[in-house]
This record gives C-alpha cells, structure tokens and sequence, in this order.
C-alpha cells in the first residue's frame, strides 16, 4: 500500500468483517490502508505509543477502529510482518 510504514503480509479477515465492513457501506482497504500507514484509530495510547515503537522494532502492531455502523474492528499485524488478520472484537470475546 502507498505510504505504508511496514508490510501487511498476507491478510486475513473472520467470518463476520466482510459482512459487517459491506453493511456499513465502507471499504475494508481504508481499514487497512489507515492502519499501514499509522493511523491507530481508536487504541488506546499506550497501544499507539507501542505500535510506534513496533515499527522498528518488529513486534506486533494492533489498531482498533468502528465501522458507520457501530461494529468494533481490530487489525493485528504480527511481527514479522508475515501476516495481517482483521477481526470483529465480539467474534474474538466468543472464542
């Protein structure tokens, strides 16, 4: 992706983030494309200041966000930068 700030690797999505990103009317590319580029949306600062870190030093880097409709979105990039799973947080409270 154009100014990203580190590789997404493959990606990955749960069952309900296609389905809930599509209702909301939005495109699951902007998710990913704010979170490449630093855009942590709605982590909490510490998760922004350790995702700033994380770029350098290679761990995870974890953003959180809302779709229009109100559905909590989270992306996780693990550290080697192999892959990028986006999920719905009340699919990953089931488990």
């Amino acid at each position: 992706m154009k100014g990203s700030l580190f590789p997404l690797g493959l990606r990955c999505f749960s069952d309900g983030v296609l389905e809930a990103v599509a209702h909301s009317g939005e495109r699951l590319d902007t998710f990913l494309g704010r979170h490449a580029r630093g855009d942590w949306g709605l982590a909490p600062i510490w998760d922004q200041c350790i995702n700033d870190r994380s770029i350098l030093s290679g761990e995870r880097i974890l953003s959180r966000y809302k779709t229009a409709k109100g559905d909590a979105l989270w992306i996780l990039t693990e550290g080697d930068r192999s892959k990028t799973t986006v999920f719905l947080i009340k699919e990953a409270k089931r488990r």
